[in-house]
Parts: structure tokens; C-alpha cells; sequence
């Protein structure tokens, strides 16, 4: 079983890897030709203008990640349906954040024209769901990966011990 701090280790660096992976396929939907009109802006960023936007997006993805540290705790077996089971629950987190602060937004400020801040509240519960996804599923596989390592150490240690004894 993978220890506690090591589960919380590995879910912090899916975050991280999952703002850089979003960044960077945000980045490759601004240079396709199709796209151009409308994030075209995206292809010709710098790299300080990327590493900033890599920042923001790790920032805004941390108030998920504690979200879903109690999922994070929670997972211990991932075999079969469980699996797909956490990978559902992680992915939920991020959209669900993003749909209660617009519905928090519309119910404080009623002059908010409720139409023009709706497509831009679905770019952004777009977003979310992408960066949650990515997060959750690096997340679960590099649990899973850890879990298999250690059972690999756990049958060579029995194994080892087993042939002491005879």
C-alpha cells in the first residue's frame, strides 16, 4: 500500500504536470489553421507569457486539488471498475468548482448580463473538466504504476525470505 504522503506527493505532481499538458494543448488548438480566428493569439505566446500561463493554471487548479484531497486520501485500490470509478469522481471536481462559482456570481450580482458571461463560464467549466481529467487520470496511473512497483518488491522480499527458510 502506498503511503498517505506519497499518494498526496503523487497527486500534487499530477496537478503540476496536467497545468503544463493543458498549457501546451491549449497552445497546439491556437496553431491549428481552423482555429486561428478565434485563439491564433495562443500559438505566438513567449515563453515567459507560457510559463505564466502554466502558473496561473497550476493556481486556479490548486483550490480542486484540495477539493478532491480527501478523494485522494480515500483511494487505495484501483483494480477493475475502481479505477474508472475515482477517474469519474476526479474529473467531476474541477467542472463542478467552476458551475458553483457562476451560479455564486449570478445569485451575488443580478445587473450580470447572464447571456455574454454564460459562454464565457462554459470556456471555463471546459477548461476545468480538461484540467481535471488530466490530473485525475496521471494521478490514478501513477498510483497504479506505484502500486505495481511495490507488489514487484513485495514478492521479491517473500520470495527471498522463503528461500531462507528452507
Amino acid at each position: 500500500m502506498i503511503h498517505w504522503w506519497g499518494r498526496l506527493v503523487y497527486s500534487l505532481a499530477s496537478v503540476a504536470a496536467a497545468a503544463v499538458l493543458s498549457v501546451g494543448l491549449l497552445m497546439l488548438a491556437g496553431l491549428s489553421p481552423t482555429l486561428q480566428g478565434r485563439g491564433g493569439l495562443l500559438g505566438m505566446l513567449s515563453a515567459g507569457a507560457v510559463s505564466a500561463l502554466i502558473g496561473l493554471v497550476f493556481t486556479f487548479s490548486l483550490p480542486g486539488w484540495l477539493l478532491g484531497l480527501p478523494f485522494v486520501l480515500a483511494v487505495k485500490d484501483l483494480r477493475a471498475w475502481r479505477f474508472w470509478l475515482w477517474f469519474a469522481i476526479g474529473t467531476c471536481i474541477g467542472p463542478l468548482l467552476m458551475v458553483g462559482l457562476v451560479l455564486f456570481q449570478a445569485l451575488h450580482d443580478p445587473h450580470l448580463h447572464f447571456s455574454s458571461s454564460l459562454s464565457e463560464a462554459m470556456f471555463f467549466v471546459c477548461l476545468a473538466t480538461g484540467v481535471s481529467s488530466l490530473t485525475t487520470l496521471i494521478y490514478l496511473l501513477l498510483l497504479r504504476w506505484a502500486q505495481k512497483q511495490e507488489m514487484k518488491r513485495s514478492v521479491v522480499v517473500e520470495g527471498g525470505a522463503e528461500n531462507r527458510d528452507s
